[in-house]
């Protein structure tokens, strides 16, 4: 089989698998978070065991892929997990700078937000459905601490998967 065919399969896979991940996930939120917070049915607190199910799928990828020989898969896999993340931090930070109020460059983050937010409708709706399941009304530096311990689980998960693909690889 062709080494190239091999490595753009595992690509595929490791996309679909990240896709995957954070359909699960938004499903599990029950919302829409984009232009408005829409609860599309209930769910309850059960969105607060999508970190664990995260950590735990980043374990089971490296596992596999260390079996299975997969590289490829690894890597992809684990960029997809984390790009939705990525991109509503950095949607958030432009949110930021918009105050700023310099028209211009006002405009250009406006722009830039809106291309980092649609990546990262999935991971906006679990973290509404999260902060309305714990019942927080929350702001500042309270609302940061609890986003950053939802985050936890999802870290460790990675780097332990990381770990496991390094020691056994």
């Amino acid at each position: 089989m062709n080494t190239q065919t091999k490595k753009s399969t595992q690509i595929f896979q490791g996309i679909f698998t990240g896709i995957g991940m954070w359909i699960f996930g938004h499903l599990l939120s029950g919302r829409l978070a984009f232009v408005e917070n829409i609860e599309l049915y209930p769910t309850g607190p059960l969105v607060i065991l999508f970190p664990f199910v995260f950590a735990g799928v980043c374990i089971l990828i490296a596992k596999h892929s260390v079996g299975a020989g997969k590289d490829t898969y690894f890597i992809t896999s684990m960029i997809c997990f984390w790009v939705p993340v990525l991109c509503l931090i950095i949607s958030m930070l432009l949110g930021f700078a918009m105050e700023i109020n310099v028209p211009v460059i006002s405009h250009i983050f406006d722009i830039l937000q809106l291309i980092f937010i649609f990546p990262s409708v999935a991971t906006l709706s679990i973290y509404y459905q999260f902060l309305y399941s714990i019942g927080t009304d929350a702001d500042g530096i309270v609302l940061i601490l609890i986003s950053v311990a939802y985050l936890v689980p999802m870290i460790v998960g990675t780097i332990v998967s990381i770990k496991i693909y390094k020691d056994e690889f």
